[in-house]
């Protein structure tokens, strides 16, 4: 990735009452690629470090149910000449981490793979 393509936010929105919240909701969004939107209901409704753990975990399986997080990391690979993703979704019993909840499926899957890139060559 080239140096002029990355792109800092700057400023500091106001998300929290308290300073310490406030600077760490900051940086959900201008490090972590938080939506402003998500982090802005979030910080409103934090007061302690339960909600804080609660309310970020929330946020967390949000993105994940939403494959945000998957699109992010593929968005991040700028160098490969080509990509093979195949997602595994909680639907086929292979949500899990590593895909682990239906073996069967992710084995097949990469088996199948396997073959395909050895044909091409």
């Amino acid at each position: 990735m080239k140096a002029s393509e990355f792109s800092f936010k700057k400023g500091l929105y106001q998300l929290n009452p308290q300073p310490n919240f406030n600077f760490q909701l900051n940086r959900v969004i201008m490090w972590d690629g938080g939506r402003l939107e998500d982090v802005q209901k979030a910080g409103s409704r934090i007061t302690d470090s339960q909600s804080w753990k609660h309310k970020l975990t929330r946020m967390a399986q949000e993105a994940e149910s939403d494959y945000r997080t998957v699109d992010k990391l593929i968005r991040m690979l700028t160098n490969v000449r080509s990509l093979t993703f195949r997602l595994m979704t909680e639907a086929e019993q292979a949500s899990n981490h590593c895909n682990c909840g239906n073996s069967r499926l992710v084995l097949d899957t990469v088996t199948d793979w396997i073959f395909m890139m050895k044909r091409k060559r």
